[in-house]
């Protein structure tokens, strides 16, 4: 299912993750990523972006393509998500700082998925 043709079947997978996630890490990340291997429009659905939140915990270094990806992404949307998750990953994660640092000083769409973080986690 997470090569299926069809995008809203590919975005339900993305949810169906999160499950499998609390049982296995390792087979949902790989699978999470087998699942991202496509175009930018699942990018940015909503699952996408939660389950990131979840799994950078764990396997920053395995998502962080997924992360990259949605940085240089041409939808704006997108990018704001990816920014907003490479944000909060480096709230957790020394090796995410990077990304962090990137997103601040990046394009619009970064510097809001930055922006969006760091005023929720200001306190």
């Amino acid at each position: 299912m997470v090569q299926d043709d069809s995008l809203a079947v590919r975005a339900c997978v993305a949810s169906t993750l999160l499950g499998v996630l609390k049982h296995d890490r390792e087979l949902a990340v790989n699978l999470f990523r087998r699942l991202c291997d496509t175009d930018a429009d699942l990018l940015e659905s909503p699952s996408i972006e939660r389950f990131l939140y979840y799994a950078t915990r764990s396997h920053f270094d395995t998502v962080k393509t997924v992360i990259e990806s949605m940085l240089n992404c041409t939808l704006p949307e997108v990018v704001s998500a990816g920014a907003r998750q490479a944000c909060l990953a480096a709230l957790a994660s020394e090796e995410a700082r990077p990304l962090f640092h990137l997103c601040l000083s990046g394009s619009a769409a970064q510097r809001l998925g930055a922006a969006q973080v760091c005023s929720t986690n200001l306190q």
